[in-house]
């Protein structure tokens, strides 16, 4: 037996269970009907001539403070909730009720109460029909719109069935009016099988990958990200919000590490603010099993979230968090409301409201309590995810406040080999800063570095060395081949003219160390082109140990190539930084539909560039 569970609100005469054509309204002819017959509920008017055939009324009992279920003889169940009707002044009623139900269901049945539609109505009869009335002590009551009757009719229907409204003229003749869909209880899904983030957003993730660790966009990853998007908790401090601070270098110029100074990254906080979306740690909320057994674990509402994602309103989205014990069509309408007359959007929540889905059949009732556990769960997952960032922050400012320590260390060492050059050659500093803007020697001399092979490596150091005072002069290049510029700390170069020196170059590929070393003399020029070529950790440590011999720490090549070793991958970590919050940035004008470009500064340096 198949069965309709559908609601039907009650207002005129009879209702209908029929199919055909019910939006054809040019073929529907009405009737004359009797005033009375309006202004009351009635079966039939006096003078109608099926007065003696038309089935009889069946009549029930039930308390206005209980939930009832009765049965008809049919086998019709008829689901009254309490609190089910109101009286006259709009009162509801808590006192004993008389319910009036007549099933008519059979083609005999049919037949005898005349129910077929007026001719030319092109409504063809196939569940049957059915007569409800409420009253108490004689008086008419009204049905409570907030608390619905639910019917299942027994009766087999066709699966396109639509629900008419009846009204009876006292000939007996029935004309069927207002078709409405039957409301269709929802069936709850597994939540994690569902989507509520907006259409497009994994996509737009798969396209920022790798980031960070991750090569591959998990549901795991995707969901982390977008509720990384949550704005701050509403009354939360503006100096306790500081999530997204770029790193900014007093010494940008101390290239062995830094990165140019960034745009700062408090703006893409207020530009989110400023733009609009659904709060991510909203549908963080919803996607607790909490709701599980709410028609926000149906498919039906996930297609539904795609059209609030794009109202951009969180106001639509709560009307579904605020009435989850009402209909899924009841939230349809008012959330049309809340769009543009005449807009598209309205046009959407308008279909998905003809669609006429009610709620679950078996309702817990703890779930009218879930209004309130949303409001009151939403600050505390806010402030979850707020924690989380700072978490976050909190760990890239250790890593930075690491990184700034060593570079000190290593400013010190390398103005400490400056003034031991200086003190060796008897060079005497008469003031403070820098002595020249260039390089400086006793003898003029045109110096070329060049490592022909150096594009092939991750990183590259170049040092020439003096051997005579045991010192170390250490060089940069912009692109790992060509070596032409000093540390801002030590840029005072000394050679005794013919000075027979050594220069080494020390490269990595992964970890795999390559080298060069080669001699020069201090004459009018030093042309050295380095071949770099692969060698063992362990070769390469004895080698260092021979030249460093008994130099002074800060003069140690093996010291330094530690130190530049960190550097590369303080580089390397604070390009993924930079990367990962582009990724962001792309990911916040996604959600909250705004153009962050002019806020993201510039673009991440490529890995293994140098600068």
């Amino acid at each position: 037996m198949y069965s309709i569970k559908s609601r039907w609100f009650l207002f005129i005469l009879v209702l209908l269970t029929a199919c055909g054509d019910a939006g054809d309204g040019a073929n529907q002819q009405s009737i004359a009907v009797n005033a009375k017959a309006l202004a009351k509920t009635i079966k039939y008017s006096e003078g109608d001539p099926f007065i003696e055939t038309i089935k009889k009324s069946e009549f029930f009992k039930a308390s206005g403070l209980e939930d009832k279920v009765i049965e008809t003889t049919n086998g019709t169940l008829i689901s009254i909730p309490r609190a089910a009707f109101k009286d006259a002044r709009g009162n509801t009623v808590e006192q004993e009720v008389t319910i009036e139900v007549t099933d008519i269901a059979s083609f005999e049945e049919q037949f005898n109460a005349n129910i077929t539609s007026a001719e030319g109505q092109n409504v063809l009869l196939n569940g049957g029909a059915l007569y409800f009335n409420a009253t108490r002590d004689g008086e008419q009551l009204t049905l409570n719109q907030e608390n619905p009757i639910y019917v299942e009719s027994a009766q087999k229907a066709d699966s396109d069935v639509v629900i008419f409204e009846g009204i009876r003229n006292d000939k007996g003749e029935m004309q069927w009016i207002n078709p409405k869909q039957p409301k269709k209880f929802l069936v709850p899904v597994d939540l994690s099988a569902l989507d509520f983030r907006p259409a497009g957003f994994a996509n737009e993730v798969e396209k920022l990958l790798p980031f960070g660790t991750h090569t591959t966009a998990t549901e795991e990853l995707i969901d982390s990200l977008y509720y990384s998007l949550a704005l701050k908790p509403s009354g939360a401090a503006e100096d306790d919000v500081e999530l997204d601070r770029q790193y900014r270098d007093a010494n940008a110029y101390a290239s062995y590490y830094a990165l140019p100074e960034q745009s700062g990254g408090d703006q893409l906080d207020s530009a989110a603010m400023a733009c609009a979306a659904i709060n991510p740690a909203s549908v963080k909320v919803i996607k607790g099993k909490k709701f599980a057994q709410t028609f926000i674990a149906t498919k039906q509402f996930e297609t539904r979230m795609q059209a609030i994602h794009r109202t951009r309103d969180q106001q639509v989205f709560e009307i579904y968090t605020s009435n989850l014990t009402k209909d899924l069509a009841y939230c349809d309408s008012l959330a049309g409301r809340l769009c543009n007359r005449g807009s598209s959007l309205e046009l959407q929540f308008d279909v998905f409201a003809k669609e006429n889905w009610g709620n679950l059949e078996k309702l817990p009732r703890s779930v009218r309590k879930l209004g309130e556990y949303y409001t009151n769960n939403l600050n505390k997952v806010e402030e979850e995810l707020l924690a989380a960032k700072k978490a976050y922050q909190k760990a890239l400012d250790k890593k930075a406040e690491k990184a700034e320590k060593i570079r000190k260390e290593y400013q010190a060492l390398l103005t400490k080999r400056q003034s031991y050059r200086a003190e060796k050659h008897g060079f005497v500093l008469s003031s403070t800063g820098w002595v020249a803007p260039g390089i400086v020697v006793i003898k003029p001399l045109v110096i070329n570095l060049q490592v022909t092979n150096g594009a092939d490596f991750d990183r590259v150091n170049v040092y020439t060395i003096d051997p005579s005072i045991q010192s170390i002069f250490a060089w940069q290049s912009s692109d790992n081949i060509h070596f032409k510029y000093a540390f801002a700390e030590d840029r005072l170069l000394i050679y005794k003219a013919n000075l027979k020196g050594k220069a080494l170059v020390v490269a990595y590929k992964g970890v795999t160390p390559y080298y060069d070393l080669q001699h020069f003399v201090a004459d009018d020029n030093i042309e050295i082109d380095f071949i770099a070529e692969q060698t063992t950790q362990g070769d390469l440590d004895q080698l260092l140990k021979e030249l460093d011999g008994g130099s002074k720490r800060y003069n140690k090549i093996e010291v330094d190539l530690s130190y530049q070793a960190f550097f590369h991958q303080e580089k390397l970590r604070m390009q993924r930084v930079q990367t990962e919050r582009m990724a962001m940035y792309r990911l916040t004008s996604f959600v909250y539909g705004c153009n962050l470009d002019d806020l993201a500064g510039p673009q991440p340096v490529p890995a293994g560039s140098a600068r």
